[in-house]
């Protein structure tokens, strides 16, 4: 997850301290974040931090566009078509 770190440090600090987030808890627990988790986390509404979870799925930080949310394990430019053809739904 090391590239995926050094890209986040390009997003606004909104979109980043979500991504942080959501990468300690992924690496605490290996489960991804819930929506309700989050927006407790970081002090904001969970609608607010279901739409950041899609910019960041957008974005290729996140694996699915909605929660609960966990990041990408390889860069997205270098996964199979197998692979992405799971992830859109």
């Amino acid at each position: 997850m090391t590239w995926l770190k050094r890209r986040a440090r390009f997003l606004p600090m909104q979109q980043r301290r979500l991504f942080d987030e959501v990468a300690r808890y992924y690496t605490v627990t290996g489960e991804p974040a819930s929506a309700a988790y989050l927006a407790r986390r970081l002090g904001r509404a969970r609608q607010t931090v279901t739409e950041q979870i899609a910019v960041l799925h957008r974005k290729g930080f996140l694996r699915a566009p909605q929660p609960p949310a966990a990041p990408v394990s390889t860069p997205v430019e270098t996964r199979s078509t197998d692979e992405n053809a799971g992830l859109a739904t």
